[in-house]
């Protein structure tokens, strides 16, 4: 899953760019692309550990669970989001473990 930009309730998926940071010593290739920025906009990057965590019954995490995060308040700052972020992958995982590191990079446009 691509880096999330939201501002308000809109979320747009980040696709272009290049394969996810620390996949590779030398990146293959990088796709550039420019994206209007309104202000109050945050920008949510996350690393693969994310969206490979599982309840205890192992069924993978939503695709749609960010979003929600996202869309759910208004933030007050980056740790807010990154909170709710790790709140939320901690309640749906409930006593499961997780696969792989996690890693959150926040910003909030101003």
């Amino acid at each position: 899953m691509s880096p999330l930009l939201t501002s308000g309730e809109e979320v747009l998926y980040l696709k272009d760019g290049c394969v996810g940071l620390g996949m590779f010593e030398i990146l293959p290739f990088i796709v550039c692309s420019k994206v209007k920025v309104q202000p109050n906009s945050t920008l949510l990057c996350f690393t693969d550990g994310v969206t490979e965590v599982e309840n205890e019954a192992d069924v993978p995490l939503p695709d749609s669970a960010l979003e929600e995060v996202l869309t759910s308040k208004e933030f007050v700052n980056t740790s807010d989001v990154n909170d709710s972020v790790m709140k939320m992958l901690n309640d749906y995982r409930g006593k499961a473990q997780f696969h792989d590191d996690i890693a959150l990079i926040s910003c909030r446009f101003v």
